[in-house]
């Protein structure tokens, strides 16, 4: 799945809001809880409901539209054997969830335990969702723009991009997520719903971007 570019300048930007809608991301944001509350209800292509707007996480590493006003919070949070502060932002429009998180990697961690956190931390989602390890479970990499802080071009990272399906309680549960690393930073991106929305998936993932000083 590559990245198309995607025109982050017209639309609104704004920093990560209080935490104004707190209990949102208590319901999907976390990698620990991030799907039981989800309803039947769908969207049926690109909804009028879909107010795009650009958000930056704190640190502004990494910026993304969302489809809705997102509320944000941090937490603590297990990741096998770790605990680690993770950072969430997230907004939910009908039914069908939008996330982003990131964690710092700690002074004394190598870029192998931080991309050891990557996996830890799909490895959950899939978790969440009873999805299994192989097939319908499709991993493959998306190309995410590197762009300086006025938004120039300055390269691109490949991702580990996750297209999976729900099993058991989580039948028909779909969830796409990229995991990918800035500066020192693990970080998640992940739609999940039931049913899902291609086009509003595309567009979410198509809006990331990493921000290098």
């Amino acid at each position: 799945m590559s990245n198309a570019s995607h025109p982050l300048a017209s639309a609104p930007t704004a920093d990560a809001p209080p935490l104004t809608n707190r209990r949102i991301l208590l319901r999907f944001a976390t990698t620990a809880s991030l799907v039981p509350f989800l309803a039947a209800t769908g969207l049926a292509g690109c909804s009028p409901k879909l107010n795009w707007r650009e958000a930056r996480l704190p640190g502004g590493e990494v910026r993304m539209q969302f489809p809705d006003k997102p509320a944000s919070m941090t937490r603590e949070i297990h990741l096998r054997d770790r605990k680690i502060e993770m950072t969430m932002m997230g907004a939910e429009v009908d039914g069908l969830a939008f996330t982003v998180a990131i964690a710092q990697g700690g002074p004394e961690e190598t870029a192998a335990d931080i991309a050891a956190h990557l996996d830890d931390m799909r490895d959950q989602m899939l978790r969440n969702i009873a999805a299994p390890t192989g097939s319908p479970t499709e991993i493959s990499t998306l190309t995410i723009p590197l762009v300086d802080p006025a938004g120039g071009r300055r390269g691109e990272r490949e991702a580990s991009f996750v297209n999976a399906f729900g099993a058991g309680k989580s039948e028909g549960m779909r969830l796409q997520g990229a995991f990918f690393t800035a500066g020192r930073l693990a970080a998640q991106a992940v739609v999940i719903g039931r049913p899902f929305d291609d086009q509003a998936a595309r567009h979410f993932f198509d809006s990331l971007r990493i921000v290098q000083s």
